[in-house]
């Protein structure tokens, strides 16, 4: 890899700069609204539920790394 292939690989879970599409957090916001309380508990941590919500198979998140799922759940 070179330098700018690391570069645009490496996600700052702690950076303010949301680079999302509205739409997906349209389905998130909509995936959220229909869970029942059972299944909206998550894991406390940041990278926990990023696991979490990865192993859920969730279309919104379908292609985005852990290291992206962690900056979701950042924001």
């Amino acid at each position: 890899l070179n330098g700018r292939s690391i570069h645009n690989a490496f996600v700052d879970v702690y950076s303010p700069h949301d680079s999302y599409p509205p739409k997906m957090w349209q389905a998130a916001e909509a995936y959220f609204e229909s869970l029942d309380d059972a299944h909206m508990v998550l894991p406390g941590g940041r990278y926990s539920c990023a696991q979490a919500l990865v192993s859920r198979s969730l279309d919104f998140l379908h292609k985005r790394s852990l290291g992206q799922v962690c900056h979701i759940v950042q924001l």
